[in-house]
């Protein structure tokens, strides 16, 4: 009989438990369903365009769809711009964009720290790594030859070591449609660096060659 009580216990106890989840699940749909409000692009938004409040559209939309760090206010964006290009009608996040002084090569030298310039070096096979260099990437910057009698004159060691890459061999193309190739690229190098690299780099074509280093190296 005690077996029998003890069975209609459990089974009452797993009723409760069963409401209990289905309350719940029902509370967190009607949560999703609830409306929040987020800001769109009311225009394209060309790759680091500064992104104007007036610009943005107030929509709802359901809070099930809505990234956390989807824009709910048009204050948000002062100062931003566009990290890449984004179309009309585009839910706007956080991530989509970062700070004015950090978007153009002479806002991301800023960053690093005094001292430092932003140099550029144009496009080749040697200096993109086959145009696979990216921006964040680290590299050493040889020099080669000119030519036999400058062989032997050409630095054994880097001419540079570990210099951070601003601009890459790709850009976003401004349709935002895919990518296209740069005529070079930026890198970060200090006076003293500067003065290594420019014979090689007035000459033509530059007599440069970039080696990516892998992730994980030194750091500034």
């Amino acid at each position: 009989m005690r077996i029998f009580k003890d069975y209609r216990l459990w089974l009452a106890a797993a009723a409760a438990f069963s409401l209990l989840g289905g309350a719940a699940a029902v509370t967190g749909y009607n949560y999703s369903l609830q409306a929040k409000t987020v800001c769109v692009a009311g225009t394209p938004i060309e790759q680091n365009q500064a992104v104007k409040p007036g610009d943005l559209i107030k929509r709802e939309i359901p809070r099930g769809n809505v990234y956390q760090d989807a824009v709910s206010d048009p204050a948000q964006v002062r100062g931003l711009v566009a990290r890449g290009y984004i179309p009309a009608g585009t839910v706007l996040r956080l991530s989509m964009l970062t700070p004015a002084e950090a978007a153009s090569p002479a806002g991301q030298i800023g960053v690093i720290g005094d001292g430092y310039r932003g140099v550029p070096i144009p496009a080749s096979v040697f200096t993109t790594v086959v145009g696979a260099v990216c921006p964040g990437d680290r590299v050493d910057i040889w020099a080669t030859p000119f030519d036999a009698k400058a062989q032997a004159e050409t630095p054994s060691a880097p001419l540079a070591a570990d210099v951070l890459v601003i601009q890459g061999a790709k850009l976003e193309a401004k349709d935002g449609q895919g990518t296209q190739n740069s005529q070079g690229v930026i890198v970060a190098l200090t006076e003293e660096q500067f003065r290594a690299v420019y014979p090689y780099l007035v000459h033509q074509p530059p007599a440069l060659l970039c080696v990516v280093k892998p992730v994980g190296g030194a750091v500034r």
